[in-house]
């Protein structure tokens, strides 16, 4: 009898609860964005008494938003994120490739693309699961330590809880298309190469490479996919603090209404996305596993 995408989807998520290190990767992700969403009121309040025991009488600078806070837990969720899904993509291809499971689940009843579909869906719900506590965990923190009120600054409002609120979730998006993108690329490297360090390795060296091109040329960063995996969270902290001009401002400006630079943001991550798993599974197909 034939194995159908739907039993080889739940066979895969039974394979990735049963491993350990998805429930190592599940606390620290949330650990992670808990503890640097607390991290910017730490530095806030260290500061302060630096300046009461200098006698600088610099004073703070005010209340700052929970949508600060709740940024920088974000960001650092992401990273984490994306760390450990293309870890797990790497395991899931070349990793069981090398241990010879892959072997066994191709002799089964069941086709190839099945298979590389079933994969991919469940590490995409990994994915969401990781991105969703350390999103939660984030929220916890900033809860903790600040207040999601209006952004007004002199008096004046710059931004309502419902813009940081639609800006917040918009920035979640564009993040979990640029992680898609980190997904489909790890794939891609563990069905093309042989050993899950290989594969691991080759994709946190493009990632790496990539990042120190956007750091060096800022004008790069709109093009690169994996940008928009943090940086949505930089122009959200900006907003959050109140800035006139918040950078990078490509994903959309500060009320949302510039539509086109919008749809460029979520079409360069998410074409790339589709781009790096349709490479990874017409590779997969054609790829002489039993040799």
């Amino acid at each position: 009898m034939s194995v159908g995408l739907f039993e080889a989807f739940g066979a895969e998520l039974f394979r990735l609860r049963r491993r350990r290190s998805s429930w190592i990767a599940l606390a620290a992700t949330a650990a992670v964005g808990f503890l640097l969403a607390l991290a910017p009121k730490v530095a806030e309040q260290a500061m302060a008494v630096a300046q009461q025991v200098g006698a600088t009488g610099g004073g703070g600078g005010g209340t700052i938003s929970g949508f600060v806070y709740l940024a920088s837990g974000l960001k650092g969720a992401a990273v984490l994120t994306g760390f450990f899904v293309a870890l797990a993509a790497a395991t899931s291809t070349a990793g069981e490739a090398a241990h010879g499971t892959l072997r066994l689940a191709l002799a089964r009843p069941v086709q190839r693309h099945h298979i590389f579909l079933s994969k991919a869906l469940a590490l995409g719900v990994y994915l969401e699961i990781l991105l969703l506590a350390g999103g939660l965990a984030a929220l916890a923190g900033a809860a903790l330590v600040g207040d999601f009120e209006a952004i007004a600054k002199f008096g004046l409002v710059k931004s309502t809880v419902t813009d940081m609120v639609w800006r917040s979730l918009f920035a979640l998006v564009l993040c979990e298309l640029s992680l898609l993108g980190v997904l489909g690329l790890s794939m891609l490297a563990g069905v093309a190469l042989s050993g899950v360090g290989a594969a691991l390795g080759t994709t946190l060296g493009f990632l790496v490479v990539s990042t120190m091109a956007t750091i060096g040329v800022e004008s790069l960063r709109p093009y690169f996919f994996s940008s928009f995996a943090t940086s949505a969270f930089e122009t959200l902290r900006a907003f959050g603090l109140g800035i006139d001009a918040p950078r990078p401002v490509w994903f959309g400006n500060p009320t949302l209404q510039d539509w086109a630079d919008v749809t460029f943001s979520m079409t360069l991550p998410a074409s790339c996305a589709f781009l790096f798993f349709l490479l990874a599974g017409v590779h997969f197909c054609r790829k002489d596993w039993l040799t």
